[in-house]
């Protein structure tokens, strides 16, 4: 297993990664569970195009675990110069290779970029109702600053 930084060969995996894994604790999935599909499009295709905006516009952010030459899992981040601020915007890892190690090693990844880059803090978030994440996250000494809440209304 090793992480790395993204490639474009590795773009259909990440696709097939997300759509997978966020299901039960993406706001998206949330407001179409109260609405039903926005757009015509469901919450999978809106997380996935927003992750393929990602990879388009930070490249050089993105790293990538390698398992048998396959991509187990990925984790996307920016970096904010003016404030010192790293951000991981997402994380996630192939089902079949879930508890193996793989969300701890590109966190750690992760927070040694940002301590390359000399940012000052590293943020990260999830929804309440991810019940993992909000266990694990705590175990790399990230503490709890915010809650926001999110409401909609059908037009």
């Amino acid at each position: 297993m090793k992480i790395r930084r993204y490639r474009e060969s590795d773009r259909d995996a990440i696709r097939r990664i997300t759509a997978e894994s966020f299901e039960g604790v993406s706001v998206d999935n949330n407001l179409e569970k109260l609405f039903g599909l926005a757009g015509g499009t469901d919450w999978q295709q809106r997380k996935v195009a927003g992750v393929n905006a990602e990879l388009d516009a930070y490249t050089d952010h993105i790293f990538v675990c390698e398992a048998d030459g396959q991509v187990a899992g990925y984790v996307t981040t920016m970096v904010d110069r003016s404030t010192r601020i790293g951000h991981i915007r997402n994380l996630a890892v192939d089902r079949n290779r879930r508890k193996a190690g793989i969300g701890k090693r590109l966190i750690d990844k992760a927070l040694q970029y940002f301590r390359e880059e000399e940012m000052e803090v590293a943020k990260i978030e999830t929804m309440e109702q991810n019940d993992i994440c909000r266990k694990f996250y705590p175990t790399f000494g990230f503490k709890e600053y915010a809650r926001q809440i999110y409401y909609a209304l059908r037009l």
